[in-house]
């Protein structure tokens, strides 16, 4: 017998209302909802015929807004769970005439905790490119333009402190300790003026960090390692990578961090196109870069031999 269009349409919704009862209940237990949120992403774009002198261009302006959600397990306060994440971004700019625009980037991310009633909701929010979340920190970066460097900061979530930033980064981490540290080397083009315009910081994920001045140096920075001494200890790969130390997992804490050194390798460019090469080695003494208690410390390259 044939069934009109509308009660088939009339059947599958019924079927489809029973599928979402049923979805909230199991064993006889009814689910709750413990999260819930909606969002819309959305573009404007304008445009504006502008004469001047006779001559015309168009101009144009926009503004776009979006939203993505996901569910991370993360380390806040020394205490594990599974967080909402809420990400919006919010990106407004212009294309003039010549040149390549004028961006601004505004990201906000919303964090609930599903779990554990020991932590609260919390945000961050950066003027930055992008905003990516790691296991115990998360690392904001804001792409260089027109020659500049690309700059990574790493953050703790419990605090929002800065434990590292840098253009280019390797890091080590301690088995079975829970301490991993972060070494990051930052420059930007000196000025007739500057005589610091590069840096190196050095941090750790329990919010101890110290920035070292690199001074009155004429030598471009281009490698970094880390040494220990013992042969079980390999340090392979690329920048921005993760090595472990296995040399000194049976220390309990960071400021027990001896026998290991930063080995850092600048050149200099000379007018005849040969080049100068200077190792520069950092060393790591109860934690503390040269054993030194300061935050902010100085480093002149050109002293060293």
């Amino acid at each position: 017998m044939y069934e009109p269009l509308y009660v088939k349409k009339q059947n599958i919704l019924l079927i489809l209302i029973f599928l979402i009862c049923v979805s909230f209940y199991v064993n006889g237990q009814e689910k709750k909802i413990v999260y819930s949120d909606s969002s819309t992403s959305k573009m404007v774009v304008t445009k504006m015929d502008i004469t001047e002198m006779g001559r015309t261009y168009s101009p144009i302006e926009f503004s776009i807004q979006s939203t993505t959600y996901s569910v991370e397990q993360l380390i806040v306060n020394e205490e594990s769970d599974f967080f909402a994440v809420k990400k919006t971004s919010k990106l407004d700019g212009g294309q003039p005439e010549e040149g390549n625009g004028v961006l601004h980037h505004l990201i906000s991310v919303d964090f609930m905790p599903l779990t554990n009633n020991k932590l609260k909701s919390f945000s961050i929010k950066y003027d930055c490119d992008d905003i990516v979340l790691h296991n115990d920190y998360y690392e904001t970066i804001t792409y260089g333009c027109c020659g500049a460097e690309t700059i990574h900061t790493y953050y703790l979530y419990n605090s929002n402190k800065e434990i590292c930033e840098g253009a280019y980064f390797k890091s080590y981490e301690i088995p079975g300790r829970g301490i991993e540290c972060f070494v990051g080397f930052e420059s930007y083009p000196p000025g007739q003026k500057d005589s610091i315009y590069q840096f190196i910081f050095i941090g750790y994920n329990n919010g101890e960090m110290y920035k070292i001045n690199v001074s009155n140096s004429q030598y471009l920075f281009r490698s970094m390692e880390f040494e220990t001494g013992n042969p079980g200890d390999k340090f392979m790969g690329t920048l921005q990578t993760t090595q472990r130390i296995y040399s000194l997992e049976k220390i309990p804490s960071v400021d027990q961090i001896n026998n290991l050194k930063i080995s850092l390798v600048f050149k200099e460019y000379n007018r005849d196109n040969t080049e100068d090469e200077k190792v520069v080695d950092i060393p790591i003494i109860n934690g503390k870069p040269f054993g030194k208690d300061s935050a902010e410390q100085t480093l002149n390259i050109s002293e060293i031999k």
